[in-house]
């Protein structure tokens, strides 16, 4: 696990800047606080932070062949690498360390760019081929390990964060209008575009060739989605019960000790009892708890620690926490990320990284095994569209939203709003709709001026497309997740916030041999009726302790609502005032005070609304404020 950043400038006679780049990458030490590397080969430079994982007294990054022609930098894990490595050689290719990198360097010169098709694992890679001065950028076929890049005046700069970018003073500090737009509507930002305007992302599953001749995107992987698994629920059980089984052993390939967040749920309890299987020494697990009792699985969490005898830590979260460390929390999600989670991942991976510098998280699981409850939403939805139109308008949607509106976690009467107002909509617009924040009539309001407001559907609707010929909803849903949510927020909020703390987190439900069964199974299969995670249940039923197998997902929140009404308010009134928000010049101040009364005097829930707004205003000032 490292950060990289770079630069590759177009006229050959140019240097790459040695003090840019070392200023740059000494800004994502977090990201590797055990050794620090720089290369420069004239109008290409890397450098690179390293967290010692594999081989750490052997892999000093960057790292070069024996004539100095391929030069290699690795952010990542490749977990197949050892058996790539015996591949190798068998082939005659020698090595002189005993880490992934190396690995990558002789792949790539032994297969060129099919290299990456070979790998397991999650990376982000710099490649320089110093025979055809061309730079080679690419991500791993998820995008579990983030890479950014942007045109300079000269050529092109790349860094792990964005933060790392605007250490190059050829980088504009200027917000993509649309991509705050899409934020706003989804609390993070659709790759491949960023928050800044001029900073891309290399999409998962690319990578880019850029020489002399330009910038090339090649797609090196696609995820299936076409159902083609003709199979039995026995067959597709014992299968999935394999691949689950191998993914977690290779993701248990370090040489520190490797821990596991736990949460009440139970893909974290899945991976605890496999975890237990293969370690000598109780698996380390780490947990967050909080006071408000409809938010708290800290007693479930213990549970599970017990029954598998894990050496178990908790910490408790308040809000005391958020006042603190608000701007540390929102720095830390870099591409600007709004989703509240953010706040006890933050606080969870600050106590894991005193005693592991390795994570595995549950993150992917409801993807794979169809657990989300949107997915129930969007097979019920189909019945609601029969119920006759001027009942829906004259007294259904009236009687449900005047509902009192309820802080607690994930009540019946938020499903219930969230369902109807969706639930009339086409299958993909209602799909996309129980995952907004602010509708597009929300932002027009909010808005001081009119802004590149592209309608965010049309995010989903590109994926939707790109499946259309799948006559099963439920896959074409999950696709699109795995294309939006899981790759530009789920994935990236772990990945930010453990770096942060100099912790790497890794994700055992996105190896991709799963993904891709778990993607051609039908979804009678994986959800017959509306039983979420029926497979992975099945599988696991003689496994987990009974309680976590009844358990109804959670998922993972917090008391924001509440909080907001209370210790919170002034850290939120201080922020959002009147003169910040006429300052930063692009929202409506009467529309912010509206939220605000509005969810004070708890008419209504609006927390997600002002915590997007929120975190932008700390961000900006984080981000934009200061050279």
């Amino acid at each position: 696990m490292c950060g990289l950043v770079g630069m590759v400038l177009c006229e050959t006679e140019r240097r790459a800047n040695s003090s840019v780049l070392e200023r740059m990458t000494a800004r994502l030490r977090h990201r590797g606080p055990d050794d620090a590397g720089l290369y420069i080969d004239g109008e290409f430079g890397v450098g690179v932070r390293r967290l010692s994982v594999l081989d750490p007294g052997g892999g000093h990054q960057p790292m070069t062949n024996e004539d100095r022609t391929v030069v290699a930098a690795l952010n990542g894990e490749i977990y197949n690498f050892r058996a790539l490595k015996a591949e190798l050689s068998g082939k005659g290719y020698r090595f002189r360390t005993d880490c992934d990198t190396e690995v990558l360097l002789r792949s790539y010169e032994a297969y060129g760019f099919k290299c990456f098709e070979t790998f397991e694992g999650m990376f982000a890679v710099a490649l320089w081929d110093a025979s055809r001065r061309e730079l080679i950028l690419g991500r791993d076929r998820l995008g579990i390990k983030p890479l950014f890049y942007a045109r300079i005046k000269h050529g092109l700069v790349f860094a792990s964060e964005l933060k790392a970018l605007l250490e190059h003073e050829g980088v504009e500090r200027t917000v993509n209008m649309e991509s705050l737009s899409h934020f706003l509507t989804l609390g993070y930002t659709p790759g491949p575009q960023s928050i800044l305007e001029g900073i891309r992302q290399v999409p998962p599953a690319h990578y880019l060739r850029i020489g002399r001749e330009g910038v090339e995107s090649v797609e090196w992987w696609s995820l299936p989605h076409k159902r083609v698994h003709p199979g039995t629920v026995a067959e597709a059980e014992h299968d999935l019960a394999d691949l689950l089984e191998q993914s977690v052993g290779s993701h248990l390939v370090s040489d520190v000790p490797v821990g596991l967040l736990l949460s009440g749920g139970m893909d974290s309890a899945v991976l605890l009892a496999l975890m237990r299987d293969k370690t000598r020494e109780p698996v380390k697990t780490f947990t967050v708890t909080f006071d408000e009792p409809s938010f708290d699985e800290g007693q479930a969490a213990r549970e599970a620690a017990a029954w598998y005898r894990s050496e178990h830590h908790e910490i408790l979260c308040r809000p005391s926490y958020v006042a603190e460390q608000l701007s540390s929390i929102v720095q830390s999600t870099d591409n600007l990320m709004a989703n509240p989670a953010a706040i006890p991942l933050h606080l969870v991976c600050k106590l894991a990284g005193t005693h592991v510098k390795v994570l595995l998280s549950g993150n992917g699981g409801d993807e794979v095994f169809a657990g989300y409850p949107t997915y129930a939403a969007d097979k019920l939805a189909p019945f609601y569209r029969m119920v006759p139109a001027v009942l829906h308008d004259h007294l259904l949607n009236p009687l449900v939203h005047a509902l009192p509106a309820s802080f607690d976690k994930l009540t019946w009467e938020y499903k219930l709003k969230q369902f109807v107002e969706g639930a009339r909509l086409s299958p993909e617009q209602a799909h996309y709709w129980w995952r907004t924040i602010f509708t597009e009539k929300e932002k027009r309001l909010l808005f001081q001026s009119d802004v590149d407001r592209r309608d965010t559907f049309g995010v989903f609707r590109a994926h939707f497309e790109r499946t259309q010929g799948n006559p099963d909803f439920l896959n074409r849903a999950i696709y699109c997740d795995i294309k939006t949510w899981l790759a530009d927020m789920g994935l990236p909020l772990f990945d930010n916030i453990g770096m942060a703390h100099s912790v790497e987190i890794r994700v055992p439900f996105l190896d991709h041999r799963l993904i891709e069964y778990s993607m051609r199974l039908a979804s009678s299969l994986k959800m017959p009726g509306l039983r979420l995670k029926h497979l992975l249940k099945r599988i696991m039923a003689h496994r987990l302790p009974p309680s976590t197998l009844r358990r109804p997902k959670a998922g993972f929140h917090v008391p924001l609502a509440s909080w907001l009404c209370g210790d919170l308010k002034p850290l939120m009134c201080d922020v959002l005032t009147p003169e910040a928000v006429k300052r930063v010049g692009l929202f409506r101040v009467e529309v912010i005070e509206r939220l605000k009364l509005e969810h004070l005097t708890r008419r209504h829930d609006h927390s997600w609304r002002l915590w997007n707004v929120l975190c932008f205003f700390v961000w900006q000032e984080a981000f934009l404020a200061k050279r």
